[in-house]
């Protein structure tokens, strides 16, 4: 019996030693070939996998999610320039005649009855209004047209000035020429500088005992067109409230404080059921003003304005009691004539260039 077994599996072990006679005994020796196409993505994945970032892309899931975080990363940078451009332009004063600036929705919704004032072309230059928040609101928003020369010194503290510190700035404007002179000073030192010579407003800045210059465009007085006051402030189709800012034909980064305060008329002031006329003979250098008072949101604001032009010549904006920003004018000279000696100003300014 064990003979016949063994006799089986000796011709059985020679039957698998023929059949598999050819097959290679290591791996080296094996003959074997891939198609064009196989051996072109293996080659792909392997230098895939060779890069650092293959295990943040090599599932589609991750794909997408990198995708989606990229778009709103770029529309972070979108976002975050395009409002520190507006709030550079609002901040020196240099604001578009067509811009316009979103605000919460207050349902706040005036409705400005006037008398248009036309040229002898027809063109619109001014409105007259029955009611007298009305009158002066416009004022502000179009204050440059009502005055040509102007001088001005006044002491501004603003929120996130440093405890202490006392901003003074002195400021001569010709708007007819767009020339314009401005000085700031901080604690009664000499800050900052800007003067405009009717082609280019330069603005120089004193920092650690050096001196940055910066250049911007010149604003003109006769290239503004009047703009109604029904048409300064709108709803738009979000239910947001937006504004039209006319530009700074004073050419004075601090013309929103005083010269041109239509950025606190239209914070402040569009709302006429929050605020009153407490004055309206009151008598500053000399000139007819008007008293303004009232509530917005949290702050508590008083304003004098100059009836004849609108220009603002103290303000106070309170929170709890307590004055948080102020603006008061210490020198006033209105159309009395300005002396603006850019040139020999420039050779004290620039000596440090020299």
């Amino acid at each position: 019996m064990n003979t016949r077994f063994d006799n089986f599996r000796s011709i059985l072990r020679e039957c698998f030693s023929v059949e598999y006679s050819e097959v290679p005994t290591d791996e080296e020796s094996i003959k074997y070939s891939f198609s064009k196409r196989f051996t072109k993505r293996t080659e792909k994945l392997i230098k895939r996998q060779i890069n650092f970032y293959w295990c943040i892309i090599n599932r589609f899931w991750k794909k997408v999610l990198i995708f989606v975080l990229l778009l709103v990363l770029l529309f972070s940078v979108v976002l975050y320039f395009g409002i520190g451009y507006d709030t550079y332009m609002q901040d020196s004063g240099h604001l578009s005649s067509n811009h316009n600036y979103n605000q919460e929705n207050t349902d706040i919704e005036p409705v400005f009855e006037s008398d248009l004032i036309l040229d002898d072309d027809g063109n619109i230059i001014g409105e007259i209004f029955g009611d007298k928040k009305a009158s002066i609101f416009n004022s502000m928003l179009n204050s440059f047209y009502y005055f040509n020369e102007a001088y001005l010194r006044f002491e501004l503290s603003l929120p996130y000035a440093a405890y202490g510190h006392i901003t003074e700035i002195e400021c001569s404007v010709d708007l007819k020429n767009a020339v314009s002179e401005e000085k700031v000073f901080e604690n009664g030192e000499l800050v900052s500088f800007s003067y405009s010579d009717g082609k280019s407003l330069t603005v120089r800045s004193i920092d650690y005992n050096e001196f940055n210059k910066d250049t911007y465009p010149v604003f003109s007085k006769e290239n503004e067109k009047y703009v109604i006051l029904s048409e300064r402030m709108y709803t738009d189709g979000y239910g947001d409230i937006k504004f039209v800012y006319k530009n700074n034909v004073a050419n004075c980064p601090s013309a929103k404080y005083s010269l041109i305060p239509q950025e606190l008329a239209f914070k402040y002031l569009r709302n006429f059921k929050n605020r009153e006329i407490y004055d309206s003979n009151m008598v500053v250098f000399g000139r007819h003003c008007v008293g303004i008072r009232g509530k917005e949101s949290d702050e508590d604001f008083l304003f004098i304005v100059d009836s004849a032009t609108g220009i603002l010549l103290n303000y106070e904006i309170a929170e709890n009691g307590i004055v948080t920003e102020y603006m008061n004018v210490k020198e006033c000279k209105i159309d009395e004539g300005v002396a603006i000696f850019i040139e020999e100003n420039l050779e004290e300014y620039i000596e440090e260039d020299k």
